[in-house]
């Protein structure tokens, strides 16, 4: 997972969207292969992460040590496994290991997790060894396939003590894990109010806030 070469960091994306197409066969796939004390902020990932392996996310491979921070990111991409079992997937990270910190704020997974035979994914984080917190959160996948066995709303947790979860929403569970708060059935002002003044309604869907790009 490429450690001795992890991003360390402040990745702006400044409100654009990064469009991936990867088909791999290899472990770890992600934006970011690997990170050690990194920032991403103001980043929308989309397009399509399929792979043969486990370990795909939409932001960061692995979570390596250090304080790494994700905030203010949307991941609206397809992750497809054709992995049969274990995928330890995530939406926006596939494993946070044991030396690591992971804070994610004001961010949202509204893409895809497809694959009928893959289980274990988080629809954050796919497993966290480590301290993982989120805050500000939605989870609102618009496709699932994935099996539920194994599978969590938000994280994945070898110890769930060291998950924090504050202000964190779902408008469909995923898993068989069921984490945060329900938004099913609530009208999108309601859930704006919630998630606060980093949100917005756009063409009838509550979503994170970015930067205007030019």
């Amino acid at each position: 997972n490429s450690s001795d070469h992890a991003y360390s960091g402040t990745f702006d994306g400044n409100g654009h969207t990064l469009t991936v197409n990867y088909n791999t066969t290899e472990q770890y796939t992600a934006p970011f292969l690997c990170a050690a004390g990194a920032t991403i902020k103001n980043l929308r990932v989309a397009g399509t992460l399929t792979s043969k392996a486990k370990f795909v996310a939409g932001v960061i491979g692995s979570c390596a040590s250090g304080t790494n921070t994700i905030t203010n990111c949307r991941v609206s991409a397809t992750i497809d496994s054709s992995v049969s079992g274990d995928a330890t997937n995530g939406g926006f990270v596939a494993v946070n290991a044991g030396s690591s910190t992971l804070n994610i704020s004001n961010c949202m997974f509204d893409g895809k997790f497809t694959g009928s035979n893959a289980t274990s994914i988080g629809g954050f984080v796919g497993w966290g060894a480590s301290k993982v917190n989120i805050q500000n959160s939605l989870v609102a996948p618009s496709v699932i396939t994935i099996k539920a066995d194994a599978s969590a709303t938000f994280a994945r947790m070898s110890n769930y003590n060291n998950m924090t979860l504050t202000n964190a929403y779902y408008t469909k569970a995923i898993g068989t894990i069921v984490q945060g708060t329900s938004a099913e059935g609530m009208d999108d002002s309601t859930l704006l109010t919630k998630l606060g003044t980093n949100w917005q309604i756009v063409n009838n869907q509550v979503v994170v806030s970015m930067p205007s790009v030019a």
